[in-house]
């Protein structure tokens, strides 16, 4: 059995520290009232979703209900302690019908396995997961941090060829807090518009470790970066740029991938994005994807619904050109429609996440929407059918 393995198993011993972080938590959150060294925050939703292959297929429904709690220990005036747990319970067709369901909920997003089924049934399931739990420390210029957090590298608003570590999913549309990783991160400010980073994430095989820098800082009204590694047995290197052109945003990233083990051929992973407001609050946003890994085939088998949302920076879609439109607009300061598309240029295939975001009282938001997926047999967005949405948030 590898070192790695064991930490791992002890870690999460019956015995042992398996619940350290939920103690952390749940004790932060019960005194966060009493003291001001403790903040805490959280969010309790219900989810329900009604999807249908197409208008003669049966409907499928499934129902979540979502409750997060973050919790902040300020232990001294340069050092603290932040933790998250996301317990979900889910009920419905999906748990039932759905293959490897429960196992794609327990996958282990980090080195520690803080994610597990704590009960299911035939149609349901219960889950909890802790996706933050690290120290803070900060000297002059230097801040470090160790544990699990969300390691940010990214530019662009949608795609983020620069995010290294924690790459997210346009399809996921219920985790706006998103996924982190069990790491290392060393950050340095030279000067009030510059920033350095080192970052080392822990796996459990040494090909599956990451070691990366980044260096940002603002030249002639941009912010741009450089960054370079090893990231799974990639060498890594890339750059972005943040600026505006005409009052609107013009944004872009590009990240070259090499093998060091195989004879695989270079990856290159790029987007470039424009927004703007307009005058009447209208906000417009647009960007395109090149993704050299991803298929460039007008007809294949269509990726499935764990390749769409289990993506990382070498191949942020399965497909080798996409592009992406958005538009929001608020209809009443209580009220804001969106819709967002991304479409694949080759096969035509298409998705659409239009919604509305409704505040119904204060800390009470309703929010409506759907997941439209379009496309001809053996494209990559045909075959999913619609997935319609409502939920429920009330934040504390």
């Amino acid at each position: 059995m590898k070192n790695g393995d064991t930490m791992q198993r002890n870690f999460l011993s019956p015995a042992g520290a398996k619940y350290a972080g939920l103690v952390f938590v749940f004790a932060a959150a019960a005194v966060s009232f009493a003291s001001e060294s403790v903040s805490g925050r959280g969010y309790l939703s219900y989810l329900n979703t009604v999807s249908a292959q197409d208008r003669h297929s049966p409907w499928l429904v499934e129902g979540t209900v979502h409750s997060r709690l973050d919790a902040v220990w300020h232990a001294a005036q340069a050092l603290s302690f932040t933790g998250a747990l996301r317990t979900r319970l889910l009920y419905g067709d999906f748990v039932e019908q759905v293959p490897d369901y429960t196992a794609s909920l327990s996958r282990s997003r980090g080195y520690f396995r803080l994610s597990r089924v704590i009960d299911e049934g035939r149609s349901w399931l219960l889950h909890s997961e802790i996706d933050r739990l690290y120290a803070e420390a900060t000297a002059g210029k230097l801040q470090v941090r160790l544990g699990r957090h969300r390691i940010n590298w990214g530019m662009n608003l949608a795609w983020n060829p620069n995010d290294l570590f924690n790459t997210y999913s346009l399809f996921e549309v219920d985790y706006p807090e998103r996924p982190g990783s069990d790491a290392l991160l060393f950050e340095y400010y030279p000067s009030p518009s510059s920033d350095a980073q080192l970052v080392w994430k822990a796996a459990d095989r040494g090909d599956s470790m990451a070691l990366a820098a980044l260096y940002r800082c603002n030249y002639r009204g941009y912010d741009v970066q450089g960054i370079a590694g090893v990231v799974e047995n990639d060498l890594v290197a890339g750059c972005g740029w943040a600026g505006q052109v005409r009052g609107g945003g013009f944004r872009g990233e590009m990240t070259w991938f090499h093998s060091l083990e195989d004879a695989a051929p270079d990856a290159v992973s790029a987007s470039v994005s424009g927004d703007y407001t307009f005058s009447c609050n209208l906000y417009a946003h647009a960007a395109v994807l090149y993704t050299s890994s991803g298929s460039a085939a007008a007809s294949r088998a269509p990726a499935s619904m764990d390749e769409l949302l289990s993506l990382s920076a070498k191949k942020l879609s399965t497909s080798r050109y996409s592009c992406f439109g958005q538009l929001a607009y608020p209809v009443t300061p209580l009220v804001n429609a969106e819709i967002m598309a991304v479409v694949n240029p080759v096969d035509l295939s298409l998705y659409v996440n239009p919604s509305l975001r409704i505040s119904v009282a204060d800390d009470w938001e309703l929010t409506l929407m759907a997941q439209v997926f379009e496309g001809r047999r053996n494209t990559e967005f045909g075959g999913y059918g619609v997935f319609g949405m409502g939920r429920l948030r009330w934040s504390f």
